[in-house]
């Protein structure tokens, strides 16, 4: 699962029966607050393995996992040094190398410009190792932007919200103008998988699932 918390979250309770109700092996959490980490601590609790770095705006970016986490990496890339969280996570038999992504929005030309320098850097890395990979986060793009259709095929993943069918992930207190903004991505590899799209946990953002 890969929640965006929503620093501005005042309903964290709902994020926690989310959780506690999902169960999930693998577990990301963006813009993780002080706050957040007190009021949810139960959360952080149930995952004994761990990796986080801060990002921007006084907030964090949180991996979790039930699993061990190995060969854990954290790159900072692009022009703003935004973090990519990596780790190889064995899940059912089989191991993962995993990617954690929060890049910077476009809100204007110097945040679009860190963001797609983010993507280009985080392409060759991903593009390193063959294997089963996924990738999640709030990426701040949607799949038919020009750098993002870009990233897909030089980094060799591609879309489960794509090949699923499009669902909105954000604004979630405006649906008109909502946009699948929260993405989980796999190599091409992988087949057999189910995306879901939660439900109100507090945030700006719904939660995505991968099955």
């Amino acid at each position: 699962i890969s929640v965006n918390c929503w620093k501005e979250n005042k309903y964290r309770e709902r994020l926690q029966e989310y959780i506690e109700r999902h169960n999930p092996d693998v577990l990301l959490l963006m813009e993780v607050t002080k706050g957040l980490k007190r009021e949810c601590a139960d959360i952080f609790r149930r995952f004994p393995y761990t990796m986080s770095h801060y990002v921007r705006d006084g907030f964090e970016i949180w991996l979790l996992s039930k699993n061990e986490m190995q060969e854990t990496e954290i790159y900072t890339l692009g022009q703003k040094d935004t973090p990519l969280l990596f780790c190889k996570i064995a899940l059912k038999g089989r191991t993962y190398r995993v990617f954690s992504a929060h890049p910077p929005p476009a809100i204007n030309k110097e945040y679009a410009a860190a963001r797609e320098s983010y993507f280009e850097a985080v392409q060759t890395v991903v593009g390193k190792e063959k294997g089963a990979a996924i990738m999640l986060g709030d990426f701040n793009s949607v799949p038919w932007e020009p750098h993002f259709r870009a990233f897909l095929q030089e980094s060799g993943m591609k879309s489960t919200m794509e090949s699923c069918g499009f669902r909105i992930t954000w604004p979630r207190y405006f649906l008109p103008a909502g946009i699948p903004m929260d993405h989980i991505l796999i190599s091409e590899d992988m087949s057999d998988y189910s995306v879901h799209v939660g439900p109100n946990v507090g945030s700006d953002h719904y939660p995505v699932g991968l099955r």
